[in-house]
């Protein structure tokens, strides 16, 4: 009751309107959803797609090489990446499936992190973690970095925008293939779609838990920074697993992400890598290495993974889309 209370404020009203008779409760629950109607309506104007009121896919559309060359048509005065980068944030903002599957995991995942905070049970164990992240333990401290770059990485390969980058192209594969602009700037605007969508609500999240968790400023400067680098790591990888064997034949958006395997083994490899390195991090703390010197360790493991991820991007997935026969 505590958890579903915290996560709708306006029960508690109505259960005191039932219980005691409250006329005054029973109003202002009622107020609570008319504006969290409105609410939902105002966003609706301003987020949903146009047109989409009586489709679920783009599958009632025109042609998508079509729609993609008169897209650039209307954006001959632009740099031929930037048009590219608004083409692919459309794409994942204005398609329900994909705003459903791929930013919306990065909006809502503190919610699960507030739930087992809150249903943590009689150890205690996050509250103990808290106090001694406050306090400047270094321990905890650590542990916090390792958490922070943990769920960069998870986030990041569970929201599958790099991991079905290609994939999301579809039909229109054949207009990727043809257009005047190499392989190597369309991977790189994909890649930085990927970092802007998931690095942007990482670093706000990882900002503000910092603040409210009680850490430094220095600390919470170097968690973002670890952030950041744990999301490029997910980014580079994903996008290399995509180009092996990108699923270019589906009939509807939600099949791009059901059943892709090369969303399940970027998750994998991710989570394995990820939990090689904290393990890495824990086993040379327990044998004396300070605190700080782990965390640089941590980071420069990191970008040692950014740079393979970067190579198996900028040479072997570019190979790998020149070979596709579509």
């Amino acid at each position: 009751m505590q958890v579903l209370n915290a996560i709708f404020p306006q029960t508690p009203l109505i259960v005191s309107s039932m219980s005691q008779g409250s006329v005054i409760n029973l109003l202002l629950y009622i107020a609570v959803l008319a504006v969290a109607l409105l609410v939902f309506i105002l966003l609706a104007q301003l987020l949903y797609f146009r047109g989409v009121l009586n489709t679920s896919s783009r599958s009632g559309r025109t042609d998508g090489v079509g729609d993609a060359r008169k897209y650039f048509l209307r954006h001959t005065q632009t740099s031929p990446e930037v048009a590219y980068f608004k083409k692919e944030m459309r794409i994942l903002f204005r398609t329900p499936a994909y705003f459903m599957n791929c930013i919306l995991i990065g909006l809502i995942w503190p919610v699960f992190i507030y739930l087992i905070y809150v249903l943590q049970g009689p150890t205690q164990f996050l509250n103990r973690f808290v106090e001694g992240l406050r306090g400047g333990d270094a321990e905890s401290t650590l542990y916090y970095f390792m958490v922070v770059s943990a769920i960069s990485v998870l986030v990041t390969a569970a929201n599958s925008i790099a991991s079905s980058s290609l994939s999301r192209d579809g039909k229109c594969f054949s207009f990727v293939k043809v257009i005047p602009m190499s392989y190597s700037s369309q991977l790189k605007v994909k890649a930085i779609t990927a970092i802007a969508v998931s690095g942007a609500s990482m670093l706000v999240y990882t900002f503000i838990g910092s603040l409210v968790l009680g850490v430094n400023i220095i600390m919470t400067l170097f968690a973002c920074l670890l952030s950041l680098i744990s999301v490029t790591f997910a980014v580079f990888f994903g996008l290399y697993m995509d180009s092996v064997n990108p699923k270019l034949v589906w009939d509807d958006e939600l099949n791009v992400l059901r059943g892709n395997y090369n969303i399940f083994f970027n998750m994998a490899v991710a989570m394995v890598l990820e939990a090689a390195l904290c393990s890495f991090g824990i086993i040379i703390y327990r044998v004396g290495v300070a605190m700080p010197l782990v965390a640089i360790l941590l980071l420069l493991i990191l970008l040692m993974l950014n740079s393979i991820g970067y190579y198996l991007c900028k040479n072997k997935a570019v190979k790998h889309i020149e070979d596709i026969q579509f």
